[in-house]
Order: structure tokens, then C-alpha cells, then sequence
């Protein structure tokens, strides 16, 4: 998948094989699927061992040799992107952040365009891999931004921090909002935890754009907030980082989907459960997400796979 991402993107692609200090490894035979993978000779492929040191000279100055610089105008505008963040009980939110164009540096007055909010910068850096301080970050840099930012919303992984004084006249095109479809309900087991568990999702909202969560109040439990994930696997990740980081084990409802909604005078709304639905007799259509995927399977396997799809509601159109 990151490889299809990357030849989508139009970065260069540097094959190498691994851990060739192993006394299994199949060097060889990674070289051949590698070559036919990216169409390209044996000999293009550099073989390495980052635990021994092998190879890796070789493979760093290949980055440097066909790795292009990035682009950018230190002289305009500052934008920077910010693709992770940590909260800092001194310095606020810090933002992980690529600067594209312009520089930043401490005592700057930085806005999140998206967050639409200023703060002043305590602190730049890069990563080396601990945080290392820097007097200005310019383009083409990776690291860091302390933003001083106590408001842990204000900061979101995909916006763009630019300067409030000297602001750039668009964000940076290109990030998408994960796209949610399990829902689930979070409340605390007692309700004095309440302001627990919101400052915890929050901060794990912090490093996790995928996770979104809202406040909901339920007659039988309380005050609580509607969470999407991007499936189980991921609203379990949630759960497990609630319970380890923060010692929290709240109270989780039964996980279900999004329904769209028609009403007979043309009203059209979302709803997560069935008692949002308050009136049926007005509604005229109710939809359901639904995905198309490509099965790959061996062919004494294609029996249980067409059971599941009858028992999933599936539909399958070719074989």
C-alpha cells in the first residue's frame, strides 16, 4: 500500500533488502520480487543490514544522490504542515510540522488557519530523534513548533500554520478528513470523571485526525461523548490507550454505523442510533454505508468467503 501510495505521488522509490545479517534471509529471492514489483534490474537493488552497518553508506548517498530537495520560497509566507502533535504541560501543544514555505522562530506570532487562532511560539526545533532546539525552522525542515497553545483543539493534524502578521493567502491543498464509519458512545463509570475522560480523548484526538468525538447525553448514563473510528480495530486502539495512558475504563455502547436519513418534505440528516429517529411514519428512505471491494482468495477458500458474504448482506457480481 505505501508503495502504491508513493508511485501515485511521484516519489522516488530506492529498493533495498534487509536485515541480510539474519541466517535465514532469502536475499536473493527478495531481490527477484522486488525487481519484478518495480520492473527494474537486480542490480538497482542495494542489499543492507542496519544492524551491522552493511550497505547502509551506500544507501545514503543514494538518498542523497536521486532524492530530489524540496521545493519551496524561504522568502514567502510561511506555511508549514502539521502531520502529528504531542501535549506539553509548559509549552502547550507542540505540532510536528513541514515547513513548505517561509520560516518561523521563537517569539513568532503563528496562526492555525484552520483552528483560526494566534499564539506566540516558545520554541522550534528538529528531531535528532530527541528534540533538539533551533533558533528559526525554514523550508524544508521537519521538527517541531511549540505553540504555547493551551486550547488542545486549536491544533489539528492537517492544518497549516502560517504567520499572523504575514499570513499566507491559502492553506496547503491536499489533506483529506479520515472518513468515519463506527460509532460508538464513551461515558465515565461515575459521573464525576466527566472532565477526565474529555481532557483524555483530547489529547488523544491530538496525534490520532482518524478519531472525532462529540458530548451526548443519555437519560441512562449520563453525560458522555459519540466517538467515530475508522472500524473496530481502531476504536479497540482507543480503548486500550484510555485504559494504559490515562487509567480510565469507561462505559461503551454497543458500536454501529451512520444512517442517512430522507424525510417526506425533503429534510435529509444523519442519525447513529434508532432513537434519534423520532418519528417514522415521515420517513421515506433510510441509507446505509456500503463498500465495494476486491476479494483475493484461493480457491478452496471461495465456499466460507461466499458464506460470509451472504451472512454480511453481500453481493458479489463476478467470480
Amino acid at each position: 500500500a505505501n508503495l502504491e501510495q508513493a508511485q501515485k505521488l511521484g516519489l522516488t522509490v530506492i529498493p533495498a533488502v534487509n536485515k541480510i545479517d539474519l541466517p535465514n534471509a532469502r536475499v536473493d529471492e527478495a531481490k527477484k520480487e522486488i525487481a519484478q514489483l518495480l520492473n527494474i534490474s537486480e542490480s538497482e537493488i542495494l542489499h543492507i543490514s542496519a544492524k551491522t552497518g552493511e550497505g547502509v553508506p551506500e544507501l545514503l548517498e543514494k538518498v542523497v544522490r536521486e532524492v530530489p530537495p524540496p521545493k519551496g520560497d524561504a522568502d514567502a509566507p510561511l506555511k508549514a504542515l502539521i502531520f502529528d502533535s504531542i501535549y506539553d504541560t509548559y509549552k502547550g501543544v507542540v505540532a510536528h510540522t513541514r515547513v513548505v514555505d517561509g520560516c518561523v522562530k521563537k517569539e513568532d506570532v503563528i496562526r492555525c488557519m484552520a483552528g483560526a487562532a494566534d499564539s506566540e511560539v516558545m520554541e522550534v526545533g528538529v528531531f535528532r530523534p530527541q528534540y533538539e532546539e533551533k533558533d528559526t525552522l525554514c523550508v524544508g525542515e521537519i521538527g517541531y513548533i511549540a505553540t504555547g497553545f493551551k486550547e488542545i483543539d486549536k491544533v489539528r493534524v492537517g492544518d497549516t500554520v502560517t504567520l499572523s502578521q504575514r499570513r499566507a493567502a491559502d492553506p496547503l491543498k491536499g489533506y483529506q478528513d479520515p472518513q468515519r464509519v463506527v460509532y460508538a458512545s464513551f461515558f465515565p463509570k461515575d459521573a464525576g470523571d466527566f472532565d477526565m475522560l474529555r481532557d483524555a480523548l483530547s489529547k488523544l484526538k491530538l496525534n490520532d485526525a482518524s478519531f472525532y468525538f462529540e458530548p451526548e447525553q443519555s437519560e441512562a448514563l449520563g453525560r458522555g461523548f459519540r466517538c467515530g473510528f475508522l472500524g473496530m480495530l481502531h476504536m479497540d486502539i482507543i480503548r486500550e490507550r484510555l485504559s494504559r495512558e490515562y487509567g480510565i475504563a469507561p462505559l461503551i455502547t454497543v458500536p454501529s454505523v451512520s444512517y442517512f436519513v430522507s424525510l417526506r418534505d425533503g429534510t435529509q440528516f444523519i442519525i447513529y442510533t434508532p432513537a434519534q429517529l423520532s418519528d417514522q411514519s415521515q420517513v421515506t428512505e433510510i441509507a446505509e454505508p456500503y463498500v465495494k471491494l476486491e476479494i483475493l482468495t484461493r480457491s478452496e477458500y471461495l465456499g466460507a468467503v461466499m458464506q460470509l458474504l451472504d451472512e454480511s448482506r453481500g453481493i458479489s457480481t463476478l467470480l
